[in-house]
């Protein structure tokens, strides 16, 4: 029944029908049935990824250009209802800064973060520190929420600077802003880029996984009877990455080989000066 009054309401259309009449079987239709069959809804989002390359976000216009591309929608009521189901089955919600934009929820926390940013943003009353400042402060945005960022030269120049610097300039404030603790600026997967690792940013670093450190060093030394100070390194380190970087600890293969890379000297005396701190050794 449903295919009959989409046949017939394209029909009238197509022929010239008078909207009032197109309305109306929609209406008919919204009434009775559920139009919107999942199957199409899977047309539209096929057709949305391949238009956008798979988006964490996207305009609702691009959403309805996919419904149009995908279905040949002529009504506007049938497009806005595909393009609210297509919204639905991605789970994306509305970015609040951003109107008419949706993203999922990870990434709509992204955007707006960055739009705070954004709104700072005086290009013209800035100085190149000023410029420096702002791409650091926006890449660190986009890493709330996990422990790195990423931006190359467009992104920099189109989505952090609206399109105000050349690309020569932005190579060279992504490489001023290399100086900044926990950024580095060079060559990543055969691309010029500015990365940030919230983990190498001293002020990030999180002191609680010390006192985890200790604790599991303490763990140890009470089963095999060993003073803390006697703990060779190997030990030392294996603690570390689990207190640390728990993702890369494998609770039966152990860390892995990047993570105790990532261990440095430092770590280690921070670690030994607590457990010093903690009267362990005594």
């Amino acid at each position: 029944m449903s295919g009959d009054y989409i046949a017939t309401a394209f029909d009238e259309y197509r022929d010239g029908g008078q909207v009032a009449r197109v309305r109306r079987y929609y209406e008919q239709l919204r009434d009775g049935t559920d139009i919107v069959s999942e199957d199409r809804v899977g047309q539209v989002i096929d057709q949305l990824n391949n238009n956008l390359d798979y988006p964490e976000y996207c305009h609702i216009k691009g959403i309805r250009v996919a419904v149009d591309e995908a279905l040949d929608v002529h009504s506007d009521d049938i497009r806005d209802d595909f393009a609210d189901r297509v919204i639905d089955r991605l789970g994306f919600v509305a970015v609040e800064t951003s109107d008419g934009v949706y993203a999922t929820p990870e990434r709509a926390k992204q955007l707006a973060q960055e739009n705070k940013t954004d709104d700072d943003l005086d290009w013209y009353e800035m100085d190149k520190k000023d410029r420096v400042e702002h791409l650091v402060a926006a890449l660190k945005a986009r890493a709330n929420g996990s422990s790195s960022a990423g931006v190359d030269y467009n992104q920099v120049r189109d989505q952090i600077f609206d399109r105000h610097p050349s690309n020569d300039y932005c190579y060279e404030l992504m490489s001023l802003a290399d100086e900044y603790p926990g950024f580095e600026y060079g060559e990543h997967n055969g691309k010029l880029r500015l990365r940030y690792n919230r983990e190498s940013d001293p002020a990030e670093i999180d002191d609680d996984w010390v006192d985890r450190a200790v604790e599991l060093i303490e763990e140890f030394c009470k089963e095999t009877g060993l003073p803390p100070n006697d703990v060779e390194q190997p030990i030392l380190d294996n603690r570390i990455v689990q207190a640390r970087f728990p993702t890369e600890y494998d609770e039966v293969e152990g860390p892995n080989d990047q993570a105790i890379e990532n261990v440095t000297e430092e770590d280690r005396i921070r670690v030994r000066v607590a457990i010093d701190d903690s009267g362990s050794n005594e």
